[in-house]
């Protein structure tokens, strides 16, 4: 009788497998990379929405029922950043300016998801002025613009708030209201 071997040797399967985690770990990895830069994209997408619907409030006067008649100055974007990246830490928020005064009653405020923050980490005002349709920002500025950056990663440091050069999306906003995302 002749026994006839079939199958596969075990340096066979362990070149399989071995193939098969490495495609594994690359696809993984890619996959999560591609997550973070979604979020990134989508969280910088969401507050440029903000920022645009200040300008375009501002532009078209819509006064809330907060406001005194004649009272509204422009709409405020507040950018109120941190150097965690822990849920809740990087907020900021649009509200009408009313006779010179952040009106809280008809603020609207919002949070960057985990693992995203605001550059750099000092806050900041953004006002659209109704009647010019400038853009002042506070602190001053007298570049004629503002960066805003929103940085995604992990914190190595508390004490080093520097961005990492990848995961950066940077928002430019002009003194004459233009807004560019880079």
């Amino acid at each position: 009788k002749s026994m006839k071997n079939s199958g596969f040797t075990l340096i066979q399967l362990i070149d399989v497998i071995t193939i098969m985690s490495t495609l594994s770990t690359v696809g993984i990895a890619s996959f999560v990379n591609f997550g973070r830069t979604q979020s990134l994209n989508d969280a910088t997408a969401n507050f440029v929405t903000i920022v645009q619907l200040a300008k375009a409030s501002a532009t078209s006067q819509v006064k809330p029922v907060t406001c005194d008649p004649g009272s509204l100055d422009g709409y405020a974007v507040t950018i109120v950043p941190s150097v965690q990246y822990t849920a809740g830490a990087n907020r900021y928020s649009i509200a009408p300016l009313c006779g010179g005064t952040i009106d809280t009653v008809a603020q609207k405020d919002y949070t960057l998801p985990v693992n995203l923050r605001f550059y750099p980490v000092s806050e900041l005002t953004i006002l659209f002025h109704v009647i010019s349709g400038d853009v002042t920002f506070s602190p001053a500025n007298q570049n004629g613009y503002t960066d805003i950056m929103v940085q995604n990663g992990q914190v190595i440091s508390d004490t080093d708030p520097t961005p990492p050069q990848n995961g950066l999306k940077v928002v430019r906003i002009y003194s004459d209201g233009r807004i560019d995302i880079q």
